[in-house]
Formats: structure tokens, C-alpha cells, sequence
């Protein structure tokens, strides 16, 4: 996971934090590979970069409440 600046203090507010697929996993508690799925499926929001994708929390936390 990224480290912030060092002059930045984070907290459980900074909703914009980038996830990867495994951190998204982990956060749904689901296998990586549902979460795949449900990508497609779903409409999870995510990003491309190159062969990986990467998911913007407050995105993530907006498509869980739209559930």
C-alpha cells in the first residue's frame, strides 16, 4: 500500500485512497478472482493501469451504498 507524505497524517477518513484488486478483495472479503467477476458482472468501478487495475475507495464505499 502506498505510504502517504510523511507530513500528512492519515486517517480512516481519506477516501481517496487507491486500492489494488487484493486490498478491494480483502476490504469485500471475497477471493480475488470473484472480485474479477464481479468487475464484470457487477460494475465494481475500477481502473485500468497497463495489465492491472486499480479501484478508488470512496468509489468502491459509493457502489456498496447504491447496493
Amino acid at each position: 500500500m502506498a505510504r502517504p507524505h510523511k507530513d500528512i497524517e492519515p486517517d480512516e477518513t481519506m477516501t481517496d485512497e487507491v486500492m489494488t484488486a487484493a486490498e478491494v478483495a480483502a476490504f469485500l472479503k471475497i477471493h480475488r478472482a470473484t472480485l474479477y467477476r464481479m468487475i464484470e458482472a457487477e460494475g465494481i468501478p475500477c481502473h485500468r493501469l497497463g495489465n492491472d487495475r486499480r479501484f478508488i475507495r470512496a468509489e468502491v464505499l459509493a457502489w456498496l451504498a447504491s447496493r
